[in-house]
């Protein structure tokens, strides 16, 4: 299994070959905003694997300017956008400010140079999904003068039918483009088996 360099730290008992009813695939948005085909920066893209309360996520929201998507991606486990455009710098740190974010995908993202979440179905390797894609929870506004990226709120919009909002007038938009990439991850009991904690 091929891993980003220096992920190897993470892993525990990592196997020596895949067995291929593990491996599954997906897509996802990423969090550069492009303008002009350059990147104009990041908006903000928060996993929460780790149980955190909807009540929780619901104060971190009313805290976060501009526009804000909660998904719950499984049962218990949630996806935040915030919309806002950022810096790589400003979006590291404001991950790192919420609280039960999930610091690996900080980490991850940083050494990457971008976020990602996802945002299908996963399927093994007969295209038959194994978990289903994350549905939207809430989407919530909060005023600023910052930023919004236009074209990741047009896809959330498209992507789950959520209707005109009546903040759309007053909002200043940027973007032109973003990404979504194809990737392959594995079953949750294999992440369970390989993957330490600490």
């Amino acid at each position: 299994m091929n891993r980003p360099e220096g992920e190897a730290e993470h892993v525990a008992n990592a196997p020596d070959e895949l067995d291929p009813n593990h491996l599954l695939t997906t897509k996802g948005v990423e969090s550069q905003v492009l303008e002009c085909g350059e990147r104009a920066g990041h908006i903000l893209l928060s996993d929460y694997d780790n149980g955190v309360e909807h009540d929780t996520l619901k104060e971190e929201m009313n805290e976060l300017d501009g526009i804000s998507l909660l998904f719950e991606s499984s049962p218990g486990a949630y996806h935040l956008w915030n919309l806002t455009v950022r810096s790589k710098e400003q979006t590291a740190l404001r991950q790192l400010d919420l609280r039960g974010a999930d610091a690996k995908h900080v980490a991850i993202g940083w050494r990457y140079g971008k976020w990602t979440l996802r945002t299908a179905p996963k399927t093994d390797m007969n295209g038959e999904d194994h978990k289903s894609a994350p549905e939207l929870v809430r989407m919530w506004y909060n005023e600023t003068n910052r930023g919004q990226s236009l074209p990741h709120y047009r896809f959330a919009r498209a992507l789950h039918d959520i209707p005109p909002a009546p903040f759309e007038d007053s909002v200043t938009w940027r973007g032109e483009a973003f990404s979504l990439s194809d990737y392959r991850t594995v079953t949750e009991e294999l992440k369970k088996e390989v993957w330490d904690d600490g």
